[in-house]
């Protein structure tokens, strides 16, 4: 029998200072979490001693494993100078260049602190190459938590075919924001949103306006 009394006694504490005992739901479990204390190579090891193999790897973020010897030296080093900055480092560029070379349809690249924030500034930039409003997203998928206003059914989206000069100004700045949901396999598919207005990662024909950015 697998034993995680620490585990209990720690989400009690975290309780006390914390919502549901943490501030990452992706973490929160029933009725507790297990709390880790160390990992090594594709192994994780519980507040309690109990040895996991790690399948999950802090959700992909750690494909070499814990405690690989060059990833630590790496770490390591940079200590060493800083690892936090409020201007521009070479790590940045080298990175960026790195991840440009390797990946044919990457032109360029911009860093963001979370996936929430990387699917707010895509939308903005969707919005503002295409001139559309609507963005397709999969039902019952995870697009981080930003809010939008989604609508799952057609009847309750509105006709943006006219819009008026402060309609466009007011999209522009994020304050519109409306996403269609599509079911499961219509993604990709504008055909079958029923929307000319629809944004999807499929689109090829943008239609900015510049303009309206002022």
């Amino acid at each position: 029998m697998l034993i995680t009394d620490v585990s209990v006694a720690a989400n009690r504490r975290a309780r006390r200072v914390m919502p549901m005992g943490n501030t990452r739901s992706s973490a929160f479990a029933t009725p507790y979490p297990i709390y880790l204390a160390s990992g090594e190579g594709a192994y994780v090891t519980d507040v309690d001693g109990n040895r996991y193999l790690d399948f999950q790897n802090n959700f992909t973020a750690l494909i070499h494993g814990y405690g690989h010897t060059d990833v630590t030296s790496a770490l390591l080093a940079q200590l060493m100078k800083g690892l936090s900055f409020a201007n521009p480092t070479f790590p940045e560029i080298e990175l960026a260049e790195l991840l440009c070379d390797r990946v044919a349809h990457f032109e360029q690249v911009r860093f963001t602190n979370t996936g929430s924030e990387a699917v707010m500034m895509a939308i903005k930039a969707a919005r503002a190459l295409t001139g559309r409003t609507l963005v397709a997203t999969c039902e019952g998928a995870y697009h981080g938590k930003a809010r939008n206003d989604r609508r799952s059914r057609r009847a309750e989206v509105p006709n943006l075919s006219q819009r008026s000069e402060t309609q466009w100004r007011e999209i522009w700045r994020g304050r519109a924001a409306l996403s269609w949901l599509c079911p499961p396999g219509t993604i990709g598919r504008s055909e079958q949103t029923g929307f000319p207005d629809v944004w999807h990662p499929f689109s090829r024909s943008p239609d900015a306006r510049p303009e309206l950015f002022a």
